[in-house]
């Protein structure tokens, strides 16, 4: 497997900085106890490599901040298309065919914020690298994806751990690994 692998700058950590805590007054008092700053943080810095990606490879992307001063209905919009961000921090290892890519059943049930595609990253804090791992049409995820309780434990890592909340997954093999291929569905 090819990653596309993006090195995360200081101004892009800065950037994501910024929106994270802006983002933070937005929710104050609608997240859950699994919500935090950091989870934030990580997502605005995936939403602003993907962002800047697109816009390297001839693409005009918008963020929802860029239009209603973030109300936080989606990560990109591109023509009429909807692109959700998915960001995940990992330790220092680089990620493997397969690990889980996710989508909390409360993301995937509102109904104010409805995507065309998701596109998964796993964030390497400590060497500023952004793992691109794929995408995947909403549809095709919804297709694929195993659903998994909350309390239900998982032993499919180094060791057992309970899910946190109700999710759905897929595996990164399960994933169309090369990026390029959204830019070229998103430029038609």
């Amino acid at each position: 497997m090819k990653l596309l692998i993006i090195k995360v700058p200081e101004d892009i950590r800065k950037e994501a900085e910024e929106r994270s805590q802006k983002l933070a007054e937005l929710h104050k008092g609608r997240w859950t106890k699994f919500d935090s700053p950091d989870d934030n943080y990580s997502g605005e810095i995936g939403r602003i490599v993907i962002q800047r990606y697109f816009k390297e490879n001839g693409l005009n992307p918008i963020s929802d901040d860029e239009l209603h001063g973030k109300s936080d209905k989606f990560d990109i919009k591109i023509k009429e298309k909807l692109v959700e961000v998915k960001t995940q921090i990992i330790k220092d290892y680089e990620p493997q065919l397969h690990w889980r890519c996710e989508i909390n059943k409360k993301q995937k049930d509102r109904e104010d914020r409805k995507f065309d595609f998701v596109v998964f990253i796993k964030l390497n804090l400590v060497k500023n690298l952004a793992y691109v791992v794929g995408f995947i049409s909403y549809d095709k995820f919804m297709e694929k994806a195993k659903f998994h309780p909350k309390g239900e434990i998982m032993d499919d890592n180094k060791k057992s751990w309970a899910v946190k909340e109700d999710k759905y997954d897929v595996r990164i093999d399960e994933l169309n690994n090369s990026i390029v291929d959204l830019i070229d569905i998103l430029k038609h």
